[in-house]
């Protein structure tokens, strides 16, 4: 199946990108499409498929996923920046996110929830 993401859906979360973001925003794309199908029990291709799951959700969520890593790319969960002219001071703090120092290109929680299959009924176990 033809990745349902194209740079449009990135252009939407995040609509200033230069050229050289642009060519990034491409690479990740396919990344982040690989990364969706692989994860375990989404089933995220036969579900579209079977059209169970829209296409344009998977998309935004994809174009999201990469617009988080171009807006913030060093995955700074906070910045400290202190300058003092007079007797010059200069202390720079940065706080990485561990989620984003694990893997930048990731689907947050709620993207997952929107992936995910609706479960209905009295069983939250699938059973055997």
């Amino acid at each position: 199946m033809e990745n349902p993401a194209n740079i449009d859906d990135v252009k939407a979360f995040y609509p200033g990108l230069t050229t050289e973001q642009e060519a990034q925003a491409e690479r990740l794309i396919a990344v982040a499409w690989v990364r969706l199908k692989a994860i375990p029990g989404l089933r995220i291709v036969a579900r579209i498929e079977a059209g169970k799951l829209d296409r344009d959700v998977v998309a935004s969520v994809i174009g999201e996923m990469v617009a988080n890593v171009l807006r913030n790319p060093e995955g700074a969960r906070s910045r400290n920046t202190t300058v003092t002219i007079d007797d010059y001071t200069e202390t720079d703090q940065l706080t990485i996110d561990q989620a984003r120092s694990e893997g930048l290109l990731y689907p947050t929680d709620s993207m997952l929830v929107m992936l995910r299959e609706n479960r209905r009924g009295a069983w939250t176990v699938i059973p055997s």
